[in-house]
């Protein structure tokens, strides 16, 4: 397939030989099996694979939210997985935003408020918080939406939500897994056209898992995950 080219700017994710394995009875099985990846900053890069091919293992990997069984995988320089929990923690508030299959959303805020906390963390005056939250959610389609609760939200509109929380702040790495997943075809193309903006207004690495043809269409590389193992597609 065609590969666009990017500018390659210093690596912010590097795995070498990263390997996790977990027992399932009497059978080891090798969820990720010594895969070696650089990432550079800026690059927009899609991992495909069947469902329990290792896709969202790896991505808790990189996230430090799985530990390696052997190996290593840095983050903007950070060996995660030898990381202490405080120092990941500072990890994902400063270089490592994620877009999780579970949307992680606050029911007792509304759209707006759940897309708003990662700004309040970093003490962003108000005003400047109300320009960025609209400016998040009108990115995913939600411009009128702000003022409801996830409640009161469609699953794919709860989706967007998440999403919207991701890119409300520049991140060094983004972690999408599935991201449009729950989206019909136009809303995903919104949504891979806004991940993409990102990773080129920000120099943002933006990993994603995904099976759908829309978002592999706009990628500047693509991997292919099979049993744990990592490959060009």
């Amino acid at each position: 397939m065609r590969v666009r080219r990017t500018i390659m700017r210093d690596t912010v994710v590097r795995a070498g030989a990263l390997t996790r394995t977990y027992r399932n009875g009497a059978e080891t099985v090798h969820a990720c099996d010594g895969i070696d990846l650089d990432v550079p900053a800026g690059e927009f890069l899609v991992i495909r694979g069947r469902s329990g091919a290792g896709k969202t293992t790896l991505m808790s990997l990189i996230s430090g939210l799985v530990r390696p069984t052997s190996g290593a995988v840095e983050v903007t320089g950070v060996d995660v997985g030898a990381a202490s929990e405080s120092r990941l923690v500072e990890l994902r508030r400063t270089a490592l935003a994620g877009i999780p299959q579970e949307f992680g959303l606050l029911d007792a805020l509304t759209a707006a408020e759940n897309v708003e906390v990662p700004l309040r963390l970093d003490a962003v005056s108000p005003k400047r918080r109300d320009r960025l939250v609209a400016e998040a959610l009108d990115a995913v389609g939600l411009g009128g939406h702000g003022r409801q609760r996830p409640g009161e939200l469609s699953g794919g509109q709860q989706q967007r939500v998440a999403i919207a929380r991701a890119l409300v702040r520049p991140s060094r790495v983004l972690l999408a897994d599935e991201p449009t997943g729950s989206l019909d075809s136009a809303t995903a193309a919104t949504i891979t056209d806004a991940l993409h903006a990102y990773a080129r207004t920000h120099g943002t690495a933006v990993l994603v898992t995904t099976h759908d043809p829309v978002v592999v269409a706009r990628a500047d590389r693509v991997l292919e995950m099979h049993d744990g193992r990592l490959r060009a597609a």
